[in-house]
């Protein structure tokens, strides 16, 4: 396995003449760019939303190496972050390449993160929402008392 990433998936590499046909493919499923995305030198990367707290990212490299896991959307920024809550997405990678008519050869070997990955949800993660509406208050709340401290030295 390529890069140190456990909870990658980079079994899979495609011709680049197929990378296009790919990315369109993958698009016509419902595949999206996501909210934030690390440049790692990828040609794209897209996101498909599993369920709802579970997406499926799916980067393409240059030379058609292909790397995916499954992992907390961005919407969940604390959970999405924790690469306890991601694992390799190796059997949905090859049922897309599949489905989608993609050519690829299959890097050996298989590691065994992708053999039999380590799943786990995240466990009551915190919606960006809510930690946008927190801060809100917490600042609310300290311009009422730095505020309320003017108003006091003055008196």
């Amino acid at each position: 396995m390529n890069g140190s990433d456990k909870e990658h998936c980079r079994c899979f590499q495609t011709q680049q003449s197929d990378i296009e046909k790919c990315k369109g493919g993958l698009e016509d499923l419902g595949f999206r760019l996501p909210i934030a995305q690390e440049n790692h030198g990828q040609v794209f990367g897209l996101t498909l939303k599993l369920e709802e707290l579970l997406q499926l990212h799916f980067k393409v490299m240059p030379d058609g190496l292909i790397e995916s896991e499954i992992e907390p959307p961005a919407s969940y920024p604390i959970a999405h972050l924790d690469h306890v809550n991601c694992f390799a997405a190796h059997q949905a990678t090859r049922n897309l390449l599949n489905d989608l008519g993609i050519h690829y050869k299959t890097n050996t070997p298989v590691p065994i993160t992708c053999i039999r990955p380590k799943t786990k949800k995240p466990d009551n993660p915190i919606h960006v929402n809510t930690i946008i509406l927190g801060t809100l208050i917490a600042f609310g709340v300290v311009g009422v008392l730095v505020n309320g401290w003017h108003k006091s030295k003055k008196n």
